[in-house]
């Protein structure tokens, strides 16, 4: 609905109505703005507050269901760790390293109360001489290369991570992407896609979805996979007769 005033004398009305409770009728004996009119900017303005309302509500409830995440995390870490927060922070620091890895740093360390540029440093000081740090690290990547092999290499990290925890390894994407470059490991499908799009070519479609046959050799249907491994490409090219 257009208007002929102004939008500062239609949030004048609305103010007196709202905030100093004039009557509806008596601004309209005084303005004589028809009453239909002012029930409109009303009704708009109180639609747009709602909906102001409704958008800081979904705001507060995702902030609050990323603090409820965040607070069952560190529930679970301090379940996990053989200390409290009052412990020493050399005590502390050896038990969030036994968890790194396996939880965001930020969680770890607000966990144990402890600065992350403590922890990192603790990490980097310990990373080659600490024992526990370096038999997990090779248990994690025998397991890598396990998975990787079982599945013909064609698995890269987010699923071997997802195959790891499904058989109890608490070890995240990151950590498993990690190993897989230092030991070299790389999907053989990595690429793949890029591959096909570039030498996909238009084919008419003979079959349109009839899958079945009534007798040996009068529908064949193929498909060819391709990679590369260093620097050879590699098809592979599977035939069936549909019968």
């Amino acid at each position: 609905m257009n208007s002929k005033h102004s939008a500062k004398t239609q949030q004048t009305v609305i103010d007196r109505i709202m905030k100093e409770n004039v009557p509806v009728g008596m601004i309209v004996e005084e303005t004589s703005i028809p009453r239909s009119t002012i029930y409109y900017w009303v009704k708009r303005h109180n639609d747009r507050i709602n909906r102001k309302n409704n958008e800081i509500s979904l705001k507060s409830y995702r902030l609050l269901e990323n603090k409820v995440a965040r607070l069952e995390g560190i529930i679970k870490i301090l379940k996990t760790v053989e200390c409290t927060v009052k412990d020493p922070l050399e005590i502390k620091l050896s038990e969030l390293e036994k968890l790194h890895g396996k939880y965001n740093v930020h969680m770890l360390c607000e966990a144990l109360d402890v600065s992350r540029g403590s922890f990192y440093n603790h990490i980097l000081r310990n990373k080659r001489e600490n024992t526990w740090y370096v038999q997990r690290r090779t248990e994690l990547r025998d397991k890598i290369q396990q998975v990787y092999d079982d599945n013909y290499q064609i698995f890269g990290a987010t699923k071997i991570c997802a195959v790891m925890k499904e058989e109890g390894y608490h070890v995240s994407v990151e950590m498993v992407r990690e190993l897989m470059r230092d030991m070299g490991l790389i999907s053989v499908r990595k690429g793949a896609k890029g591959l096909y799009e570039k030498e996909k070519r238009s084919f008419s479609n003979h079959i349109n979805k009839q899958f079945t046959a009534s007798a040996p050799n009068q529908v064949w249907v193929s498909d060819v996979t391709c990679y590369k491994l260093n620097d050879k490409t590699f098809y592979i090219c599977v035939i069936i007769d549909l019968y």
